[in-house]
């Protein structure tokens, strides 16, 4: 939580976060599917409760933070990334409880919920719509090497609203942000941190960037917005 409220009192839009679903059925923010990076801990957040995992102090006495958590102090944007399963009872049951946490949640921010597993998007995105929550987005993730073109063909298939690719992949083929505008999907790139990235994804006409700087990200967006109005763009 204090990233978060360090991201959201700083200059970013919106946060990120990864979320895997314990097994009391809670969604925790966790990149990792388990704490030994973190912690030290081989704790399996699959296979532990919440009350084991939160526990577990995290370097400087943090907790590991639920979506509850972050629900109710995200404003602007939330990408909530669902972190691959196996099974469709674990995709099912991943699903149910995301519909859950933004039943409960506050009025607040702009929510899409992204994933590199299109089966787990799929059913989240069925139980969404089925939910009456179908103003909630859902994007597909693309991995490092997996072809934008390929990326925006899955995106469409699975009828998401957005597609999510990796910025190496998004530059070697510039020409899709256009062709994905033109089908309806918006483009939001990760991980962007270097300057010059972020100028030329700006130029491209993507909707977001996810950055782990989000102050340098601003910075050079706002630069390339005001180099092409400068020039008479309509950047």
């Amino acid at each position: 939580m204090a990233a978060v409220r360090a991201a959201l009192d700083g200059v970013a839009d919106g946060v990120e976060i990864d979320v895997r679903r314990t097994a009391d059925g809670v969604l925790v923010c966790s990149h990792d599917g388990d704490l030994m990076r973190l912690a030290g801990r081989p704790l399996v957040i699959a296979n532990s409760r919440l009350g084991e995992i939160r526990r577990v102090a995290l370097a400087g006495g943090h907790r590991i933070a639920t979506v509850d958590e972050v629900l109710a102090t995200a404003r602007g944007r939330l990408v909530i990334e669902a972190k691959p399963v196996t099974g469709t009872a674990a995709a099912l049951h991943t699903a149910m409880a995301l519909c859950l946490a933004l039943e409960v949640a506050p009025p607040g921010p702009a929510v899409t919920v992204s994933s590199f597993d299109a089966a787990l998007l799929g059913t989240i995105r069925f139980a969404l719509r089925h939910s009456g929550r179908s103003y909630v987005r859902t994007a597909l993730l693309g991995r490092p090497g997996t072809p934008a073109e390929v990326l925006l063909r899955r995106t469409l298939d699975g009828q998401h609203g957005e597609l999510h690719p990796h910025v190496s992949d998004l530059l070697r083929s510039p020409q899709l942000v256009d062709v994905a505008h033109s089908l309806g999907a918006t483009v939001t790139c990760w991980t962007v941190n270097r300057r010059r990235d972020v100028r030329r994804l700006a130029q491209l006409g993507v909707d977001a960037v996810i950055s782990d700087r989000p102050a340098v990200a601003r910075a050079a967006a706002t630069a390339a917005v005001q180099g092409a109005r400068a020039q008479g763009s309509n950047l």
